[in-house]
């Protein structure tokens, strides 16, 4: 079974601190970076395992592990899940009890033979005299019982690689470098520091080979005759290396070094082999959400000069998958303020100790860590709108924190024979609402409302029972309190309390509904109760009541409308209008059809009730929230449709649309249309009239090579020229309309059948029919090459090969096939069999090339220049081949198993991959065609039919929703104009972390003496709407904000969900009308709280100005 871990590296933290001595990071920074000679991945190693294309992950403790893990049981967990154990032997780890306990516990789980050892210091002794020097423990070198017990009487031999500096006792370095400032620090002279230095790095390449090849299970000299950066090495000083290898390091390192060659391999390749490492590890941390990380290994390689990591830099910044890392954090006891600039919450730093932290939410970073606040049994922090935070302490007791100076005061505490916890804090801060239970009588819980002023308690309810509190809640005005608790027998008791007198309660209810959402309105007189059956109104002056069943489908949110006599619903495709007298519906607008509704409905929730659907910890403004990835806590910068350029939408009934090939318009067919229109991409202007037929149009195809369009109407295909819309050549006639017809591969000849036993092919310019071929027998199912020179017709039992210009079979099979291709320059064919055996045959001499697993029906694509093929390995991933060489290269490619597109760039260096490995829909990659490797980030995510890549630079998607269409360019990442170095910089100023070539270390970037000024770190809300554009997003926003066309509303609320400015202009749009007003507020609402992130003066008051002409139209709606 497959291990998580590669491996795991067991080590005395005291052998990771010394600078240019830190192990375990050296160690883990070589292993995960190295990549695996080519002609080793994929084959299988001696004990039969098939060698992987990298070492990764690398399990070691300060990197893997959060302060808030369970060690004991992480560290377990974590050897259960690798595979082999590499050990960093010194007098210190062999006498760390932790080590011990490590080496003891992957013997006693069966793994005796998968441990490596590494000598840092001392020395390994095997006889019955042990000095302070020991550095094999004896779980080392004895085994170990399945029961855990040292066998002394089974001695145990180790494979050792070694790092001391030679012939002695005494540690090394991790790089050359520190060797030889301590050398010279000694008073050494440079020509001896030199040549020591010199031997030393050969010793620690070795070793770490040595290690490598352990690991891999291969022999060392299978990893040394291949590793081309050791041969550079071994190249350039093989006169010293020969002489002083054979003394120091033995027999066996001099073997291994003359087993590799002596070949000349220019520095450039090694350069060029290191950058690809740092990228390959760039990449493998992202997939493990390590975000920081990844960035600082892709700067590294782009500035070691890889062009593929400057690129995939680029998609980095310009998509921002903006997460940054709260180390440490517990989520489910942090909480945003109500202003949204500030995250309090509790940080395990170890041992069961959890201390408050406080993270300024804007600048992303932790403001300070208040060490005399903690506790092991942190609860989730409360605020008033004041931005006091409460926190209650293990000591039962309530301390008020001041955000803004750090101070804390008392302003509660349990009775001495109780437990309370704390479950609301009023706005204004002078009411709580505890749960209070008896130290020995946990069940017998009381309610009680306390008044902070005069410390008095109010009883709210007694419950002998274990109940769950479903919600309270607080008026704005701290005027009322809403109580909601559900019973053991799944009812819910109601209670509201006026706080001027909250001795008693004024109303209170029980619903016997097992699901309810209860609010109040926010003059404390009406309460709504939204169950899963009815919703119940209540007017508390009045007494008045009403109870009215929900539709089928329910509601996906119900609330009070801002106009005081109206309630808000809705469902899937309508916001309704209810009366508050009676419940009944007096108005509806419909916003699904829009498309409106799937970004409004989390907005138009009751705050409390949309952080409850999308996350547990939101802003206010809903643009940054707390979330969990790989088990670490991260804050999540919610932002727009990154790399989107351009969105049209259109309500229409269309039936088929086609990009043009000048990638600035579409051609579009309405259904039952005899009419083709073109539309323009990049404005708003309406479909113009293209050309028409005398019968409906049933298809259309734009060539790209040629500037001909293809327009089938029945059984006729008529070429039009693609700029004009006029008639090329003759019509071309099928002999049926659902006959499928095929082009060649330069867009210049179509071949279709004729009948049963013909085949015709035409020229496209002319119309004309240039070639034929005819048999006696009918035509079985067919394909042929790009050049119509083949035709391959698979039968049930067999298939025939024919040359279509003389008739003649060239090859038959017995064989059943299941797919096939040719490749375009018609010099190979693929097929599959019945079981996934696929083979690839050269048309040259009619003989299998090589074969492979597959499945049985396989996606296949070929690079236009057929040297590479693209074949299904699974249903999932696809594999790269090369034809020349006839073996498989490269990673793996992940591919959508809806809509697999998988298509070569135009010189076949570059492949766009369409996945649905996201929750969002489906997303586009730009893939290495050379090496499998992503060179973006996921972009162009999104709900869409269909895609189309516009040469190197665009992806257009279309999307149908009902009867609305939407047309989407994206740009691809990496057309900004940057040196590799600029976008290192970036990379490591945004992402915040740095690494150390020299240690492997990832540490904290410190900020250059340099100004950022690239597109990435301008202002989001009003740069370019993507880096390579010209046109600001403030541009695209205002021509929307007329709401003069059906769709504005609709990529206002979606496309720039998150921009105040499209927000601002929502809430005075929506504040107009009563039917919309709760829209309107809840716009308003949350683009107040936004305010302060907006840094450019203009566009503030450009929002401040429309958010008071909203709050003016709410104020006029009312009575």
């Amino acid at each position: 079974m497959t291990k998580k871990y590669k491996a795991f590296i067991s080590y005395s933290h005291s052998n990771n601190r010394e600078s240019g001595r830190k192990w375990a990071d050296w160690l883990h920074q070589q292993l995960e970076s190295y990549e695996v000679p080519a002609e080793l991945v994929g084959t299988l190693n001696e004990a039969g395992e098939t060698i992987p294309h990298n070492i990764y992950p690398v399990f070691q403790d300060e990197k893997e592990l959060s302060a808030s893990s369970d060690l004991g049981h992480a560290l377990t967990s974590a050897l259960d899940e690798a595979e082999l154990l590499i050990f960093l032997a010194s007098p210190q780890s062999a006498r760390s009890m932790y080590v011990q306990n490590e080496l003891r516990y992957f013997k006693q789980i069966g793994r005796q033979n998968k441990i490596i050892a590494l000598i840092l210091s001392g020395e390994p002794e095997y006889g019955e005299i042990h000095t302070e020097l020991q550095c094999f423990p004896d779980e080392l070198r004895f085994g170990v019982s399945a029961d855990g017990i040292l066998q002394k009487e089974h001695a145990q031999e180790v494979l050792a690689a070694d790092v001391r500096l030679p012939n002695s006792h005494d540690e090394g370095y991790t790089t050359a470098e520190a060797y030889r400032q301590a050398l010279l620090a000694q008073g050494i002279s440079k020509q001896e520091a030199q040549m020591r230095v010199s031997e030393y790095k050969t010793r620690l390449e070795l070793a770490k080979l040595k290690i490598i090849a352990g690991v891999l299970g291969v022999p060392l000299r299978e990893l040394t005759k291949r590793d081309q950066a050791f041969q550079l090495q071994k190249a350039q000083h093989k006169n010293r290396i020969f002489k002083r290898v054979a003394t120091a390091i033995g027999v066996l390192a001099l073997a291994a070094i003359m087993a590799g060659g002596l070949a000349w391999v220019k520095k450039t390749e090694a350069q060029k082999n290191l950058s690809l490492s740092l990228y390959n590890s760039g990449i493998n941390k992202l997939t493990e959400s390590e975000y920081g990380d990844g960035a600082a290994f892709i700067a590294a390689a782009a500035r070691s000069g890889d062009a593929n990591a400057a690129l995939f830099g680029q998609s980095m910044l310009a998509l921002q998958e903006n997460l940054t890392l709260m180390p440490n954090l517990t989520p489910g006891a942090s909480q945003f303020s109500p202003d949204g600039n500030w995250l309090v919450g509790y940080a395990n730093n170890g041992q069961g100790n959890l201390k408050l932290q406080i993270w300024d939410v804007n600048r992303k970073r932790l403001l300070k860590q208040i060490e005399s606040i903690s506790t092991d049994q942190p609860k989730t922090p409360l605020f008033d709108t004041k931005n006091n935070a409460y926190l209650q302490t293990k000591d039962q007791e309530l301390l008020q924190l001041n955000i803004q100076n750090f101070a804390t005061k008392s302003v509660f505490k349990a009775q001495t024979d109780e437990l309370i916890r704390v479950l609301e804090v009023s706005p204004n801060g002078q009411w709580l609402v505890i749960r209070a239970v008896g130290r020995t009588e946990l069940k017998h819980q009381q309610y009680y409302l306390v008044d902070l002023h005069t410390q008095n308690r109010y009883p709210i309810t007694t419950y002998d029972a274990i109940a769950s509190l479903t919600a309270t809640a607080f008026t704005s005005g701290s005027t009322h309190l809403l109580f909601n608790i559900k019973k053991e027998n799944q009812t819910n008791d109601v209670k509201v309390f006026d706080l001027s007198k909250p001795q008693t309660a004024i109303f209170s209810t029980t619903n016997p509904n097992e699901y309810i959402d209860a609010s109040i309105n926010p003059n404390g007189d009406a309460i709504l109760i939204n169950t899963n059956k009815n919703i119940d109104f209540f007017d508390l002056k009045s007494g008045h009541h009403w109870q009215k069943p929900k539709p089928v489908g329910g509601y996906s949110f119900v609330s009070f409308n801002p106009d005081g006599e109206h309630l808000v619903a809705a469902n899937d495709n309508k916001l309704l209008l209810l009366d508050e007298q009676n419940g009944e519906v007096t108005a509806e607008t419909e916003l699904r059809s829009l498309g409106a509704l799937n970004s409004m409905s989390q907005v138009a929730k009751h705050p409390e009730e949309a952080k409850k659907s999308l996350s547990a910890n939101l802003t206010q403004d809903m643009t940054q929230e707390l979330v969990v990835l790989n088990k670490q806590p991260f804050l999540r910068t919610l932002s727009n449709k990154p790399q989107l350029k351009f969105e049209r939408m259109m309500v229409a009934e269309l039936k088929i649309l086609r990009p043009a090939v000048d990638q600035k318009q579409v051609f579009v067919v309405k259904e039952d249309s005899k009419n083709l229109y073109r539309l323009a991409v990049n404005n708003q202007q309406d479909m113009q009239l293209f050309a028409s037929f005398p019968q409906d149009i049933t298809n259309i195809q734009v060539l790209k090579k040629t500037p001909y369009l293809l327009v089938r109407t029945g059984k006729i295909i008529q070429v039009l020229d693609n700029q004009t819309g006029k008639p090329v050549g003759n019509p071309i006639t099928l002999p049926s309309e659902k006959k499928v017809y095929l082009m060649d591969a330069n867009d210049q000849k179509i071949l279709a059948r004729s009948s049963d036993h013909k085949l015709i092919i035409w020229e496209v310019a002319t119309g004309n029919e240039v070639g034929h071929y005819e048999q006696a027998k009918p035509i079985a199912p067919f394909i042929t090459d790009g050049q119509f020179k083949y035709m391959l017709q698979a039968g049930d039992k067999d298939y025939t090969v024919t040359e279509l210009a003389t008739g003649k079979v060239i090859k038959q099979e017995s064989k059943h096939l299941t797919g096939a291709k040719f490749s375009p320059d018609a010099r190979y064919l693929e097929f599959t069999e019945q079981g996934g055996k696929g083979t690839v045959m050269s048309m040259t001499d009619l003989k299998p090339l090589f074969n492979f697993n597959s499945i049985e029906n396989p996606f296949i694509a070929f690079s236009h220049d057929s040297r590479v093929m693209a074949v299904s390995e699974d249903a999932r991933y696809m594999r790269l081949w090369d034809l020349t060489a006839s073996k498989a290269f490269g990673q793996r490619i992940k591919i959508s198993q809806k809509s697999p597109v998988f298509e070569f760039n135009a010189d076949n260096t570059r492949i766009f991959v369409q996945s649905d490995d996201n929750k969002y829909g489906s997303e586009t990659l730009l893939i290495d065609a050379k090496t499998g490797i992503p060179l973006t980030m996921p972009f162009a995510q999104g709900q869409y039919d269909d895609s189309f890549m516009l040469g190197d630079t665009d992806v257009l998607t279309l999307a149908r929703t009902g009867s609305t269409f939407t047309i989407r360019d994206w740009e691809v990442p990496g057309q900004l104009s940057m040196e590799s170095a600029q976008v290192a910089d970036d990379l490591e100023q945004y992402y915040g972390k740095v690494l150390d070539l020299n240690t492997g270390a990832i540490d904290a970037y410190v900020k250059k003496d340099q100004t950022f000024n690239t597109w990435y770190f301008q202002d989001a809300y009003t740069r370019t709407i993507t880096p390579a554009s010209s046109t600001s997003i403030l541009d695209i926003i205002k021509p929307h904000m007329s709401f003069k066309q059906p769709e504005d509303e609709v990529i206002l609320s979606e496309t720039f969900t998150y921009h105040p400015l499209a927000r601002a202009a929502l809430a005075e749009h929506f504040s107009q009308k009563i039917e919309t007003a709760y829209l309107g507020k809840r716009y308003l609402e949350i683009t107040q709280a936004q305010l302060p992130k907006i840094h450019n003066a203009m566009l503030k008051q450009q929002v401040e100005t429309l958010l008071a002409q909203a709050q003016k139209n709410l104020q006029g709606l009312q009575p």
